[in-house]
């Protein structure tokens, strides 16, 4: 369901730009800029490519190209285990991430690792899938998702952990 979300609110915005969309089916639409036509599925334009998509699909060769490009990142490493995962956590000393190395919508990431213990539990659930974990040092802040097209910002999402706030 995120990803229709994700495609009825491009379709939205394309709609506010007066750029004319044909909605395909709920996941997939076609948006006509004059000369550039663009068929968009979930939240990837049909000008993405595979080489495109591998690497941003990757968490590691990601946060490479990114730093290569002069983008500040988090200090961290890719390890193939919870042991090298200990050791990393340890040069830190600070709280840390873990990610696998591939995946999206935040699935596997645990944030705010303070203990080797909570290190653990979520080394754990990455090496049960047999991948590679990046662990990270923590950086508070916002998660703001920017979509850029022909690099130009043209939409941003903010996202929000789920927390509750009680009454007492």
């Amino acid at each position: 369901q995120k990803r229709e979300l994700d495609a009825e609110l491009l379709r939205q915005a394309a709609t506010a730009r007066g750029l004319p969309v044909t909605r395909l089916s709920p996941e997939t639409s076609l948006i006509d800029a004059g000369a550039a036509r663009v068929v968009v599925h979930k939240n990837m334009p049909s000008t993405l490519s595979g080489l495109d998509r591998s690497v941003t699909n990757n968490k590691h060769l990601t946060k490479r190209v990114l730093a290569a490009a002069g983008v500040p990142v988090a200090r961290g490493r890719l390890v193939a285990d919870v042991e090298q995962a200990r050791a990393v956590f340890r040069q830190m000393g600070t709280a840390a991430v873990t990610k696998p190395i591939v995946g999206s919508g935040g699935r596997g990431v645990s944030v705010d690792i303070t203990t080797e213990a909570e290190l653990d539990r979520a080394c754990a659930q990455i090496s049960e899938r047999r991948r590679h974990i990046v662990i990270e040092e923590m950086i508070a802040g916002v998660d703001l998702r920017v979509m850029t097209v022909a690099g130009r910002a043209v939409a941003a999402t903010v996202r929000v952990p789920a927390s509750v706030v009680g009454d007492g």
